[in-house]
């Protein structure tokens, strides 16, 4: 049997407005507990044009990509993003400062 498809690449083309990024971050996770959340609220460049209801991937670098740790990005602001580490890995997440890259899409919302 075949795979198919649910839906064709072609139905989002005119959905997406643009990308944002790479966005280069430092931030300090706080130490979440093994089933925690942990969530610290960074200051971003007004520059980047961020606006609430931009959807942000977040790519942890070095310390702070540990299996079973996903990173998320909500956009606050203009100016600042939440980054929320939820922690599923059974132990306790202390990355530190640490290091992560932020890439964004931008939806037509009309």
């Amino acid at each position: 049997m075949a795979l198919t498809r649910g839906f064709s690449p072609s139905q989002f083309r005119d959905k997406i407005l643009g990308s944002i990024g790479p966005i280069p971050v430092n931030a300090t996770i706080p130490s979440t507990a093994a089933g925690a959340n942990g969530k610290v609220t960074i200051a971003v460049s007004a520059t980047l044009g961020l606006v609430v209801g931009d959807i942000l991937f977040v790519i942890p670098q070095g310390a702070a990509l540990v299996d079973g740790v996903d990173v998320e990005a909500v956009v606050l602001t203009s100016t600042s993003v939440s980054l929320v580490a939820h922690n599923g890995s059974g132990s306790i997440y202390n990355p530190g400062a640490a290091n992560f890259v932020l890439v964004g899409f931008r939806f037509n919302q009309a």
